[in-house]
């Protein structure tokens, strides 16, 4: 028992010595890896070939890998490509058939670049009556429009030319005249709830109303060699008679009017309408309908069309683009006024310009555009600049009561 114990096998000292070290036999590792590679159905073979199902294994797995990338590089495109290319300017669908600009739309519209002038607009809006702003030498002011970023007056045609009340409210048909300025045509009788214009062929208002018709504006010639159109009237309210054609609408542009014993008869599904100031103004040509959305206003025996409604598109929003409250400056009269003195500030206690002179006419406007209520019951001098036309500009000032 208490014998020398037996030599301890050097085999085992060196795997004591190794786990004491905490490290892994050299090519232990190696060698597992070449001992599972070389077995394929159960058959050991040569390491190159034992490899080759472990690279097929990893593959597909790469191959996945590469199509979400791809997939991902493709939304990314998708994303930054609407923004490298912007969108054009807005389009208005359903107008100006089956409904009008609202307020919004036409406040981008006035705000954006100036149209080209007597371009139709047709919106639903809200006009105030207020006649003591806007002036013109031309046109008489009907008031101006609510919900404006910038003040946009509207003019009539004639001194008859007014609101019933303090304000309307409805869909009007405008000729834009100049920046902040629209020409009234018309309050507009819509078809029905959905849609703005009628048919060629539809029941149309009667006792003077206006509306817009969908058609094809068509024309049958007539001879008259010495006769030379030149104008077509007030664009507000242009002239009816064409001298040598008999105008008509329709929703077929291939029908043709027919004879009778009693004369000429309009083409089928289709009405005679006078056309002829109408289309000097917005260069209607007649030598083939024209398709389009037309407003008409009955005249009691007739029809008259009074223009055709452009197509427009909204201008992008920017800051850059939003149009000046519209200026003495501004206004497209027949004689120029002068603007507004920069340092002019009226008194309280009296009415007249700078060094005791007469108010010059813009100044006597700026006044009214701030404060009307505070020339009530006062006389203004007022220089006036044309007297019914004709340069008076050395003439005495006169007096007004207000």
């Amino acid at each position: 028992m208490n014998g020398p114990l037996p030599p301890t096998d050097s085999e085992i000292r060196e795997q004591l010595a190794r786990r004491s070290a905490g490290r892994l036999p050299d090519g232990l590792l190696a060698d597992i890896s070449a001992a599972l590679d070389g077995v394929r159905d159960g058959v050991r073979e040569p390491r190159a070939r034992a490899r080759w199902p472990r690279l097929i294994w990893s593959v597909p797995r790469l191959a996945v890998a590469g199509m979400g990338v791809a997939l991902v590089a493709v939304l990314a495109a998708a994303i930054a490509f609407p923004a490298l290319h912007p969108e054009p300017a807005a389009s208005l669908a359903g107008y100006p058939a089956e409904r009008a600009l609202t307020t919004a739309e036409l406040a981008r519209l006035m705000a954006g670049p100036a149209l080209p002038a007597n371009t139709t607009l047709v919106a639903s809006v809200t006009i105030d009556a207020r006649t003591d702003v806007c002036p013109m030498n031309s046109r008489p002011t009907i008031g101006v429009v609510e919900g404006m970023s910038s003040q946009v007056c509207v003019m009539g045609a004639t001194l008859a030319a007014e609101l019933a009340g303090p304000a309307a409210t409805g869909v009007f048909a405008f000729r834009f005249i100049a920046p902040g300025y629209l020409g009234l045509l018309g309050e507009i009788t819509p078809a029905s709830d959905s849609r703005l214009a009628f048919g060629a062929a539809d029941g149309w208002p009667l006792a003077g109303k206006t509306f817009l018709v969908e058609g094809w504006l068509g024309a049958y010639p007539i001879s008259c060699p010495t006769y030379i159109a030149t104008s077509g009237g007030d664009p507000l309210d242009p002239d009816g008679q064409d001298q040598c054609a008999f105008n008509w609408l329709t929703d077929d542009p291939n029908a043709e009017p027919s004879t009778s014993p009693n004369g000429l008869l309009p083409p089928g599904g289709g009405r005679f309408v006078e056309a002829g100031g109408m289309r000097l103004i917005d260069a209607i040509p007649s030598d083939a309908p024209i398709h389009g959305v037309y407003v008409v206003r009955n005249m009691g025996q007739s029809w008259r069309v009074l223009a055709k409604l452009a197509d427009v598109s909204l201008p992008e929003p920017s800051a850059t683009t939003a149009s000046p409250t519209p200026t003495l400056a501004m206004v497209p009269v027949a004689t120029p006024v002068a603007s507004p003195s920069a340092s002019f500030t009226p008194a309280p206690a009296g009415l007249v310009g700078p060094d005791d002179r007469a108010l010059a006419p813009a100044e006597l406007m700026a006044l009214i555009a701030a404060d009307p209520s505070h020339l009530s019951g006062r006389y203004v001098i007022d220089k006036r600049v044309t007297c019914d036309g004709t340069d008076c500009s050395g003439s005495p000032p006169k007096h007004w009561q207000t």
